[in-house]
């Protein structure tokens, strides 16, 4: 492990990227030289504003948290230790505009809007 410094969430503030950051390390065995060269961050945004100024060599998060200017997307982590969260809307039945309700989740989900939630890391429902 070449990296000095990884950027990361801090654990106590809980995450998905961190609990899985922490069992994929444990699996390979790296999960103390991890530990040992973390550098604590507030989320994923922080942890990849960290990589952009220089203060740490990598972040793991969520791609969707990657917006610094200079921070720079290398790739995901390859598919067999992926972790893929999917995002879903639903409208409650007591809701006080449903109409209101569905027109957002329509926005949201407008092929228009494909491009834009792909630019940003997102991935299209399969």
């Amino acid at each position: 492990m070449n990296a000095k410094i990884i950027a990361y969430t801090d654990p106590k503030l809980g995450g998905t990227s961190v609990e899985h950051l922490m069992k994929v390390a444990e699996g390979f065995g790296i999960k103390d030289d991890v530990i040992r060269k973390g550098l604590i961050s507030t989320g994923g945004d922080d942890a990849a504003a960290k990589v952009a100024n220089g203060k740490t060599d990598i972040a793991i998060v969520p791609i969707t948290d990657i917006h610094a200017k200079d921070a720079k997307l290398v790739g995901p982590l390859p598919e067999p230790i992926q972790r893929s969260m999917v995002y879903s809307a639903a409208i409650l039945i007591s809701s006080a505009d449903p109409a209101a309700a569905r027109a957002f989740v329509a926005a949201l989900t407008a092929p228009a809007m494909r491009d834009r939630w792909t630019k940003a890391g997102w991935q299209p429902a399969k």
